[in-house]
This record gives C-alpha cells, sequence and structure tokens, in this order.
C-alpha cells in the first residue's frame, strides 16, 4: 500500500508560464464565450448563475477558491457576485501559479489542508478540479492500514475499500479540514473529474500523476461531519450540447505533439486548450499562421472525422455542493 503525493511537484515544478499546457482543465477548457455551452457563457460565469441560485450569500461574503489556475473563475464570480462579496481570495499552494491568480483576485501561498482561515469565517468556498491531486491510497490494504488515520476514516465515515483498490484519503481530509472554516448557512462547492461506480483511476498528467474521485464516499464523510450535500453532473451547471462534438488539441496526442514545439504557441493557446468545434479548431490553426499542412481541406476532414461528443467528456465531471446549517 502506498501513499501518492503531488506536494512536491506544486511546490517546486509546477510553472505558470506553461499557462495550462501541461493539464488544461475543464473549467480552463470553458474559460471564455464557446458555441458549447448555455447562451454561449463561460464556465465561471454559468457556475456564479448556479452558485447565486443555490447559496445564501449576503452582501459581506467572504469567497474562497482553492486552486484557482489562472484566476479565470475568479473574475467570472468576482464580477458577477459582485454585490454579495466582500472579499474573494485565491488560495494556491505554488508561488507560480499563484502569482497569475493575483492579477485577478486577492490571493494568498497556503495549504488546502490547513488553509489559514478563523472557523466560520468562509461563505463560500470553492474547488474546481483540486480534489484529484491530493493524497490518494494506491493498491489500499488493511493489514497496512491497522493503527493508522486511514482505519479510522474508514471506521469512522462506514466506507468500504476492498484490498488492491485506490481510495480517496486526501480527499476526505479535505471535506474534515473545511468543515469548521465554514461560516452557518455558507456552502462549499467541489467538481472534479469521477470514477463513477468503481473506484479511483490514475490519472497521468505532467510531471504527476492524479486520482479520479469517488464522491459516493466523500458525501458519506461530508454528511458525517455535518454538511448537507448535493450531487451532481457538471452539464447540470454548463447545460452545453451533449451531442456536438468537439476538437481539444492538448486532449489529443495525435495533435499536441504536432504543435507544441511551436516557437509561436502563444497563436495556437486557444486551439490546445479550449473546448472548439472541429471548424472552429481548423481555423484556430490557419489564423496562427504557424501550423503549415500541404491540404488543409484533406486536415479539415480528418479533425471532423475524429471529433468527438461533447458528452464524452461532460460525463466524467461531478459536482458536489455541500451546505452548513445555518
Amino acid at each position: 500500500m502506498d501513499l501518492s503525493s503531488t506536494r512536491e511537484f506544486y511546490l517546486k515544478e509546477k510553472n505558470s508560464k506553461e499557462g495550462m499546457l501541461d493539464e488544461v482543465t475543464l473549467s480552463h477548457m470553458f474559460r471564455k464565450e464557446n458555441s458549447f455551452t448555455s447562451g454561449g457563457l463561460s464556465y465561471g460565469e454559468l457556475l456564479s448563475l448556479f452558485l447565486k441560485e443555490r447559496c445564501a450569500l449576503s452582501q459581506n461574503s467572504i469567497v474562497v477558491e482553492i486552486g484557482p489556475g489562472l484566476g479565470d473563475v475568479a473574475s467570472s464570480i468576482s464580477s458577477y457576485l459582485k454585490g454579495a462579496l466582500d472579499a474573494y481570495i485565491s488560495v494556491d499552494i505554488s508561488k507560480s501559479m499563484i502569482l497569475e491568480a493575483a492579477k485577478k483576485t486577492d490571493a494568498i501561498i497556503a495549504d488546502c489542508m490547513n488553509l489559514p482561515f478563523k472557523n466560520e469565517s468562509i461563505n463560500l468556498l470553492i474547488a474546481n478540479e483540486v480534489l484529484a491531486d491530493l493524497d490518494a491510497v494506491i493498491g489500499f490494504s488493511m493489514q497496512d492500514a491497522r493503527g493508522t488515520d486511514i482505519e479510522r476514516i474508514l471506521a469512522e465515515y462506514e466506507i468500504d475499500v476492498p484490498d488492491g483498490e485506490n481510495f480517496n484519503y486526501g480527499a476526505i481530509r479535505f471535506i474534515e479540514a473545511i468543515y469548521p472554516l465554514i461560516a452557518p448557512g455558507g456552502c462549499a462547492f467541489i467538481m472534479e473529474h469521477s470514477c463513477k461506480s468503481g473506484f479511483p483511476e490514475r490519472i497521468t498528467v505532467k510531471g504527476h500523476e492524479e486520482f479520479s474521485i469517488k464522491f459516493s464516499h466523500l458525501k458519506k464523510a461530508a454528511e458525517s461531519v455535518g454538511f448537507s450535500a448535493l450531487l451532481g453532473n457538471v452539464n447540470e451547471i454548463l447545460k452545453a450540447d451533449k451531442d456536438k462534438k468537439f476538437i481539444c488539441g492538448i486532449l489529443r496526442p495525435d495533435i499536441n505533439e504536432a504543435l507544441l514545439p511551436s516557437e509561436a504557441m502563444g497563436k495556437l493557446y486557444d486551439a490546445m486548450t479550449c473546448a472548439l468545434t472541429p471548424d472552429e479548431f481548423v481555423q484556430k490553426l490557419v489564423e496562427s499562421g504557424e501550423f503549415n499542412i500541404f491540404n488543409i481541406g484533406k486536415y479539415a476532414e480528418f479533425i471532423r472525422a475524429s471529433a468527438r461528443p461533447l458528452g464524452d467528456l461532460l460525463d466524467k465531471f461531478e459536482f458536489m455542493l455541500l451546505f452548513k446549517e445555518g
């Protein structure tokens, strides 16, 4: 039995100069207006509307976002919920990434397992695609878990993990850590790659490995510590056309190997990290002037034929909205 950790990667290797080319996230793919989502709105805008409907935010609310990436969600929510916010604070363990977020919101460097906030001081906590980075037990063994905090968690929350499976230990510790910090009547929003009915699966990205999240385990823990929990698929927020086909260069090895070496990557960044229709994708390449191909018409045919329905991606992502009784 081993314990995964991405801590050293985020402390020493994560580099904002790459943007999100190392591990593009769903929230980053839809960071701009687009042709897929409801009204063409960005992920941050749609999340703002979703949270505004479901969370009781007063005029002096404190919002904390863990792992804000480049600050796109922070920028949208700060704008949409402006009248209800006293402060929006971005938190990241990576100094490089927090400097990017600091361009758009207040920001601090901190570990999400030891947040520097007073108890009952946060009205809304947001964690988009963060929990997969937290410690996971690899190849669980009950014998090895005896007498450890892992055994405590399994017993306390009545979670059953067969020997040999993986387990989101860090994600459940995160739920325990944030509960005291949420103000009465406040809430926490978590969105992540889900493992659905199975157990957490390894996700290999540049420089580190993450693990998908078993939300049913998190829900058990959250309700045990005192939250009430609402689970859902991320498309309840995006309301996107799931049948519409998309291309995202960073998700396609056959494409990113050809494009990433370009010296003009800045011109191709949107094609690599945004969800685009096949025609939009090809147009981005043409506009960049950096992608020379003998027959762009034939390449466009290839892109159209190899695009996949957006639902193939969206179905993998779930959210959990946690409420603390007021």
